[in-house]
């Protein structure tokens, strides 16, 4: 079987996510009616805005810069240490922010320093480097709080990190970071952020930057106090540190990592992805070809790792932990994730922990390989299992453990994940390639006959999942709430990250004879949207010399999971040899395989041929099937 890559579907995916503005993390700065502001035009007047406001003193005052055009900077690093309460520098046009360009003489464009303002925002800015450019610094600033909205920052080969920041609460927005390199010593290529309070990423890219002789390839965080960063809705790809962490450094405290995407990021130590001294968590995020010379080929945590609806693919690492590598202190938890064709060069293939019990629920792990644990290693210590697929274990035994415990339907093809307890040695839990099977998250759906198909009865895994205190979970990777799939007719449960969720039949009176539809991948049919119209009652635009002798087909199908595909087969009593979808306009559907008095085709949940709004995981299909006028079937 042929293996698909997603890793541009997936980026693409990042790159939409990375686009939507979420809701501020931090609260706004409130109106203050002793506001001073000042236009600017070129950089002559924003020195001159910049002088004025450091000789005004009043504390309760809030000063404004707005950037009405582009200009370039030659002049010296300009300081702003005003003692008044805010700073907000910000672009004329939100849609279209102008740039600050570096010119090769300056050595850096703007340095707040004052711990006396209580906040400082920075938004709807692009800022870059023109070539030869290697100054000191784009941004550096200090205050109490910051915020950094809808900025870009590219093309800057600076001395210490382009965009640096020391702060209370610290937030970043919206915003894009490309090409961009860091040259001292301990600088990250992109942003580096000293936090006491919280610091948190939101809906930004950072793609391409460099940390030539440091850690943090993009971000470099230093928080303290029990701080943690939140990494939520962003893409990091490409990034590249000498050190730790080729997308994320995290000095002091903990990483929580929620529906993010981490591909093609390498580092020279530990971490390819994400380097933390404590904890790693990561929910609904996906890790894809990243690289660590060191341990922790994806994710490197200093203590423990948690993970839920995630997937981890083609990670490598030079040490152990191809996806990741915990170092210990504390017990660690995977649920309903997928880790597939990572590799380590020493032991744990997918997963290297120490000395500590590895939870590892709903999940799939295949084709990983190490010399030692090709899927995970945990000597000494236990690993828990519930409901999960090892499989495919490649240069060595798939798991090394100091004990095992085993919680029931658990898929163990060689044994040793399991101490021989359960099912699967010498069979083929036969998964299908790593896809976009709807869900935030690429996954490996089993094909209809694998052995993990409804492998649990139905009544059996209901009581599992309304028993709170089991380890079964009530939801698949992708989202999909399995009571409900039960309840509108799945036989039972399956065994790893992916419920296969069955099919729908159903008829249309079509005007011709009646129209039989079978939707692989579908909860159930929502005959509520059924109709069968007259092609007179279509928009203008019908192509030439097709006929149309079934009419409109309008039918609805509900797949459980947001951005789902389902499969489509419809037979008529005749043949045909043309489909198309039809709504304000007429498409023809693409990749669609005739068969006989059949055809098949395959629509995505908010794709472009469904016609339901929003992704719902509710597709409405307006069918117009036809018969081209020289066919004769």
């Amino acid at each position: 079987m042929q293996t698909v890559d997603v890793r541009p579907r997936i980026v693409a995916a990042g790159l939409a996510i990375a686009a939507l503005v979420l809701s501020l993390l931090v609260a706004a700065p409130s109106a203050r009616a002793d506001s001073l502001t000042r236009e600017v035009h070129n950089a002559g007047e924003l020195e001159d805005a910049i002088e004025d406001f450091n000789s005004e003193d009043d504390p309760s005052a809030h000063h404004v810069i707005t950037i009405m055009e582009s200009f370039t900077w030659n002049a010296p690093l300009i300081i702003y240490d005003s003692n008044a309460a805010e700073l907000t520098i910000q672009g004329a046009d939100s849609a279209h922010p102008p740039t600050i360009t570096l010119g090769a003489d300056s050595d850096g464009f703007l340095a707040v320093d004052s711990l006396s303002v209580a906040n400082v925002t920075v938004k709807d800015l692009a800022l870059a480097g023109e070539e030869g450019f290697t100054g000191v610094t784009m941004l550096t600033i200090l205050a109490q709080d910051v915020q950094i909205e809808n900025i870009s920052v590219s093309g800057i080969t600076s001395q210490a990190s382009p965009v640096g920041v020391w702060g209370g609460a610290v937030s970043v927005t919206n915003s894009h970071f490309s090409d961009n390199t860091a040259l001292a010593v301990g600088q990250a290529g992109a942003l580096t952020v000293w936090s006491s309070s919280s610091f948190t990423i939101a809906g930004s890219t950072f793609m391409r930057n460099e940390s030539v002789d440091g850690n943090g390839g993009a971000v470099r965080a230093m928080t303290e106090g029990g701080v943690e960063l939140g990494i939520y809705d962003s893409l990091f790809t490409g990034n590249v540190a000498s050190g730790d962490g080729g997308a994320v450094y995290e000095h002091t405290e903990e990483v929580r990592i929620l529906r993010s995407v981490f591909t093609d990021n390498t580092a020279g130590g530990d971490g390819g992805a994400v380097s933390g001294p404590e904890r790693v968590t990561a929910v609904a995020s996906t890790f894809i070809g990243n690289e660590a010379g060191g341990d922790g080929g994806a994710i490197f945590a200093g203590i423990y790792f948690d993970t839920v609806g995630s997937t981890f693919s083609d990670n490598s690492a030079g040490g152990s932990g191809g996806a990741v590598y915990s170092d210990g202190g504390s017990s660690s938890f995977v649920s309903r994730s997928t880790f597939e064709l990572n590799t380590a060069a020493v032991s744990g293939g997918a997963v290297h922990a120490v000395d500590y019990a590895l939870t590892v629920n709903a999940s799939t792990f295949v084709s990983n390989a190490a010399p030692e644990g090709a899927h995970v290693h945990l000597a000494p210590s236990t690993i828990i299992t519930f409901a999960s697929v090892f499989a495919d274990a490649q240069g060595g035994d798939g798991c090394v453990a100091g004990s095992f415990t085993i919680q029931g339907h658990t898929f163990d093809a060689d044994g040793t994940c399991t101490g021989l307890l359960d099912f699967g040695p010498g069979l083929d839990p036969l998964l299908l390639p790593l896809a976009d099977n709807g869900g935030p998250t690429p996954t490996r759906m089993p094909a209809p006959d694998s052995p993990l198909v409804d492998r649990i009865d139905a009544e059996a895994c209901a009581e599992m999942i309304d028993d709170h205190t089991s380890p079964a979970t009530q939801y698949d990777q992708r989202d999909l709430d399995i009571l409900e799939a039960l309840y509108a007719g799945d036989a039972g449960c399956d065994i790893g990250a992916v419920e296969r969720v069955g099919s729908v039949t159903f008829v249309l009176p079509g005007i011709a004879g009646d129209v039989e539809f079978t939707v692989d991948g579908a909860l159930r049919h929502i005959e509520e949207c059924d109709g069968v119209d007259p092609v007179s009652e279509a928009p203008e635009g019908a192509p030439a010399g097709v006929t149309f002798p079934y009419g409109l087909l309008t039918f609805c199908v509900d797949t459980g999971v947001r951005g789902a595909p389902v499969t489509i087969t419809v037979t008529f009593p005749s043949p045909v040899n043309r489909a198309y979808k039809v709504d304000d306009a007429w498409g023809e559907l693409p990749d669609v395989s005739f068969a006989g008095n059949a055809f098949t085709y395959v629509i995505y949940d908010e794709g472009p041929f469904d016609r339901a709004t929003g992704a719902d995981g509710i597709i409405l299909d307006p069918l117009a099937p036809g018969v081209a006028a020289a066919f004769t079937g």
